[in-house]
């Protein structure tokens, strides 16, 4: 399937070779088969993805950086992740905002 629902671009700026690379990089959303799948991509690269794999129990969250993966479980009727995970993020970019 992989249909892509979203998709957010952000600027990062850093030094390449001595001179200002404006590398544009996304955030994207994309539907798979089993569910749905956010991947970072930085210098038109994947730089990680968290994969939400649903089955009648709840959600499986794939998260994956390089070659390492790490899997949380989430029973249905349970603390979500992504909940705890977004009011986390929104702390600490009170923090890193400029």
């Amino acid at each position: 399937m992989n249909e892509n629902i979203n998709s957010w671009e952000f600027d990062q700026w850093g030094i390449k070779n001595g001179k200002i690379d404006e590398t544009k990089s996304w955030i994207e959303i994309k539907e798979t088969d089993e569910g749905q799948k956010l991947t970072v991509y930085t210098n038109q690269k994947e730089s990680f993805s968290i994969e939400a794999l649903f089955d009648q129990w709840g959600i499986w969250f794939v998260l994956k950086i390089d070659d390492k993966t790490h899997t949380i479980a989430h029973e249905c009727g349970t603390k979500p992740f992504l909940d705890a995970l977004i009011e986390s993020l929104n702390k600490f970019k009170e923090t890193c905002d400029c």
